[in-house]
Parts: C-alpha cells; structure tokens; sequence
C-alpha cells in the first residue's frame, strides 16, 4: 500500500512534492503483499469496490510498461482464471442484485443457472445450488510480492526516498525540537503522512505517534482482516481438479471466514490444522467429490491467508 502510493503519486503530472516511504522490514516476510492471495476481482456489492477491481485488474494489464525500469519490465504471473460464487435458494437474490451491480459498472462476470454451472463446471457436486457467478475475465491472481518489488523498484526511479528508520520518525514525532542525524526526516514537518502499517500495525503506530487526532483514530478504528488458510496437495492425475489450483499447479489454498471467538489475532500466522479437518475439509469433499483424496502437502508448506 506504501509502495503504490509513493508511485501513484510520483508517476502524477500533477505532482511535484516529495515523497518518503518508511518501512520497518524491507523483506516483507509478515507483509499482507506476501502472505495473501494476491487476487483481484469484481464481484462486490459495493460499486467502489467493483470500480477498484476494475481499476486494478487494468493496472496489473499494464504493469510491464508502466513499471518497467531502464527497460526492465516486471512479471507478474497475472492469471484470470475467475472467482466462481455458488448460491443456495435464499442467496440467490443476493447474488444477482450484486450481479446487476457488477454489469452496470462494467465488470465481465456470468450470472449461470445450474443447468448452466454443470455444463462450464461439471466436476461439482451440485446439490444445493440455485445460482452462480463466475468472472468470465479481470478476476484471478498475481504475484503480489514482485508486485511490491516493481513499485518500489519504480518508484525509486521516479525520486521517492526510501527508509527503514521507523523508530527515528515516531521520536521525531514525539520530540519535533531535538535535533536530528544526518538525513533524518521531521515527522512534524511533513504536510501528508499515510499509514500503510497493516491490520495490526497501522493501530499501534497511530498510538506512537502521540498526536491526539492519531490516539483517536487508533482507538476507533477496527481492522479484522485476518483469515486462516491451509496449502494442501493433489493426487497427481486428476484434472479435473487442477482447475480449481492455485497459481497454476497441482495445490491449491483454500480457508474461512472464522466465528469471531475462533478468529486469531492479526500476528497469528499459524494455521488451525482442527479447523481444516473439522470444517473446511468436508465442506470441500462434499462439494468437490476429488477433494476425499487429498493428502497434506510437506511440512512448512503451510500458508495464510
């Protein structure tokens, strides 16, 4: 988020500022850009969030030229695969009133009847459905961690500045009159500050900060994005199945969304093994006859998502 940010605006005619990005790990390890999914869709209720899918699915078209540096164009395995939505009798309506939505902002996303679903998927178990919504193209995946890479490595190129002295810029915050080391930014001298710190760090920062808008700001904002997520492996052979594969191979990623007193905490990137074979698994099998053949991929394959 940082990272588009400074080249959103670097790259901007308009623009004629300058632009710091201060980040507290340059490896992006724990970043949401390298544990997600790095997915892209429209198939939202919200028309904002269909018009960013939209935007987004445009951009990453683009990206080899607009991110291309000395000549060096970034690679981003975008793959539109699609998300497929299934529905029950009382989500139908639901589902095409998002669809009506969808369509009217431009998005390319099938509304199918069963009969239709079968024909286009007819490894699933349709027991159930009364409709479904499939991204016919702008809806799959990318590489989100080349992604982050092409923006910084872009950006640079454009004039923004780069740093990891996070603890520096929250003291010059608190202590605006000390004085500094050499090359150091005021924090209080900066006319716009974006915090991009993530579900759990953007609140703990507003809190070092120690201004009283960015105390409140910490206070009443809520950010429960987390999920949990398991990688698990294909019995080779199958390919029926590798449609559903994440990335193209023969594994895929799948996860809930939690009850509120099962959901973890932000930082909490191990996933719940009981809640896969308990919940998820079942659910799989039942709607995707394959999925009772599955195996555990190797330790360490785990993933959140």
């Amino acid at each position: 988020m940082g990272s588009s940010t400074a080249y959103h605006l670097a790259a901007h005619p308009g623009f004629s500022g300058r632009i710091l990005v201060v980040d507290k790990d340059m490896t992006y390890r724990q970043a949401a850009s390298s544990l997600s999914l790095s997915s892209i869709r429209q198939q939202f209720s919200s028309p904002i969030n269909i018009r960013v899918g939209l935007y987004g699915v445009a951009f990453l078209r683009q990206a080899r030229d607009l991110l291309a540096v000395d000549g060096e164009a970034p690679d981003l395995s975008l793959t539109e695969n699609g998300y497929l939505y299934l529905a029950s009798e009382a989500g139908a309506p639901i589902l095409a009133a998002n669809h009506a939505t969808q369509i009217a902002e431009g998005a390319d996303i099938l509304l199918l009847t069963p009969d239709a679903l079968q024909a286009r998927f007819p490894f699933l178990n349709g027991e159930g459905i009364a409709a479904a919504a499939w991204g016919r193209s702008g809806e799959g995946w990318f590489d989100g961690y080349m992604l982050t890479q092409a923006f910084r490595r872009k950006a640079r190129s454009l004039g923004v500045a780069l740093s990891r002295r996070r603890d520096r810029f929250d003291r010059a915050r608190r202590r605006p009159h000390r004085r500094r080391a050499a090359g150091e930014w005021r924090a209080d001298r900066l006319r716009r500050f974006v915090n991009a710190a993530g579900a759990s760090g953007a609140a703990r920062l507003a809190r070092q900060m120690g201004r009283r808008n960015s105390r409140s700001f910490a206070q009443t904002l809520r950010l429960p994005v987390q999920r949990q997520g398991a990688h698990r492996e294909m019995p080779a052979g199958d390919r029926r199945q590798r449609r559903l594969c994440a990335h193209g191979s023969e594994s895929y990623i799948c996860g809930i969304s939690p009850p509120e007193a099962e959901d973890p905490d932000c930082d909490d990137f191990d996933v719940i093994w009981p809640q896969f074979e308990d919940v998820i698994w079942p659910a799989l099998a039942h709607r995707i006859p394959a999925f009772e053949n599955l195996r555990p991929a190797a330790p360490g394959r785990a993933i959140t998502i």
